[in-house]
């Protein structure tokens, strides 16, 4: 249900007001499944200390029906491009080649953000990845075509050595009328991204927003968090553009799960791969604020994933081959006496493994034809985090440390699901995420069931 023009008009003109959603209402910071019309504030302050005629009613009438208010708090709500502290993970601010999503971008002018997602094709074919406007295109000083640096200036990034793309397209912020993105488009070299969101495993492309998830983001600064969602249908007041907050509408609120150098993110569910539903850009510690995909693809046409990627990693191994088993692994950049190893060959073993690109003597091995699952999954840890950062577990099939630390179990059929996401479950100590793999062919209600507990990781075996 929408809050009428006249209601939203009415609760902004207050004291305080920076925005007007619809939502659940929320006692003790719990929804308690009422709809509410809700009013968004910097801070909650007693009725005592407001003026009468800033003072939020308890109800108001949507379409004859008295529908109850809901005050909620969200603090001083800001663009996040400005990368104010180190990365939670040190790894997101270094140089990735293949780049997976979540790590650190940005335009020259600015310090650093995220870039939000793997390679995209747009309809004209063009190979792209998102993030924000203010990510890639600063206000008053960026021009389409423009370079775009991995990492961003504030992590090391320079023009000439780290440029990962050019900037393709950016929607419009104006000052004086209300938006509905914050979205840019930067082209990119396929070879250049992964086909991964660091941290949580696959991108399988987008799908609409559930009330009912558990939503994942993997960014700059905080690396890989998750939050719910608390209200549609927003329109808020945004400092960080222009010397006036800036108005945003259609837009959602999730709970805090993002800081500044954020912005650009992808926020999703977990459900056989990672399925995007918003594009983060703004926040504050109280909440976040994402555009839903359908208002980002209305700025720059319908966006696909584009599989012919490079794989996971950027540490020295080469990239796993797209699942059809007809795309080449990529080559990654090695740094050692020789280059990295190959990609993995596609399931019908025809494809070719890629030497690695080392600075050193040799070029490193081909890919592996016909390894079993297990196999298939360690290939695709080390590819990713480095063979250093992965070892074999007795409880789980693998262990991930370092920057990002994972429970990995392996699951060989549907019949071994519950079980092998209970012992990756158990497996996790602190800030381990669980992790379960299993074949890109299971198709079972369990991966459903068990998507909001642990990342899924569907692989493909020989």
């Amino acid at each position: 249900m929408d809050v009428p023009e006249e209601i939203r008009d009415e609760l902004e003109a207050c004291a305080n007001v920076v925005g007007t959603a619809w939502g659940e209402k929320r006692v003790n910071d719990q929804a308690v499944g009422e709809d509410a019309v809700v009013v968004l504030v910097r801070r909650k302050v007693s009725e005592a200390q407001l003026d009468p005629d800033d003072r939020i009613p308890k109800e108001v009438d949507v379409d004859g029906r008295r529908v109850k208010t809901d005050v909620q708090e969200v603090g001083d709500v800001r663009a996040q491009a400005t990368a104010t502290r180190p990365a939670s993970e040190p790894d997101r601010e270094r140089r990735w080649r293949p780049a997976p999503a979540g790590v650190s971008l940005g335009h020259p002018e600015i310090t650093a953000g995220t870039l939000g997602s793997p390679a995209l094709e747009t309809e004209d074919g063009q190979t792209v990845v998102l993030t924000n406007a203010h990510v890639a295109a600063p206000l008053g000083v960026a021009r389409e075509g423009d370079e775009i640096l991995q990492p961003g200036p504030a992590d090391g990034g320079s023009p000439g050595d780290d440029v990962i793309g050019t900037l393709a397209a950016a929607s419009e912020i104006a000052a004086g009328e209300p938006n509905t993105t914050d979205s840019a488009i930067v082209a990119v070299h396929p070879g250049d991204v992964s086909d991964t969101i660091l941290g949580v495993g696959e991108f399988a492309g987008f799908t609409g927003p559930r009330t009912d998830a558990t939503y994942t983001k993997s960014g700059r600064t905080t690396g890989v968090t998750t939050g719910e969602l608390r209200a549609r249908d927003v329109r808020i007041r945004v400092g960080g553009y222009h010397d006036e907050p800036t108005v945003f509408e259609g837009v959602d609120l999730f709970g805090p799960m993002s800081a500044g150098g954020d912005s650009g993110s992808l926020v999703g569910i977990v459900d056989g791969g990672f399925r995007a539903t918003h594009l983060l850009f703004a926040g504050s510690d109280r909440a976040t604020i994402a555009t839903p995909m359908d208002a980002v693809e209305a700025e720059h046409g319908e966006l696909t994933p584009h599989r012919d990627v490079g794989g996971d990693g950027g540490s020295g191994d080469g990239g796993e081959n797209g699942t059809d088993g007809n795309d080449d692994g990529r080559d990654g950049d090695g740094n050692g006496d020789s280059g990295g190893d190959g990609g993995e060959n596609g399931t019908d073993g025809n494809d070719d493994g890629r030497d690695g690109d080392g600075n050193g003597d040799s070029g490193g091995d081909g890919g592996d034809d016909g390894a079993t699952l297990a196999e298939a999954v360690g290939h695709r840890l080390q590819s990713a985090y480095g063979a250093d950062a992965v070892t074999t577990g007795s409880d789980v099939e693998y262990r991930v440390t370092g920057a990002v630390q994972m429970a990995v179990a392996v699951a060989d059929g549907a019949a071994d699901l519950a079980a092998a996401a209970g012992r990756a479950i158990a497996a996790t100590d602190g800030g381990d995420i669980p992790v379960l793999a299993y074949p890109a062919n299971v198709d079972s209600p369990v991966v459903e069931r068990i998507g909001n507990r642990v990342a899924l990781l569907p692989v493909e075996a020989a």
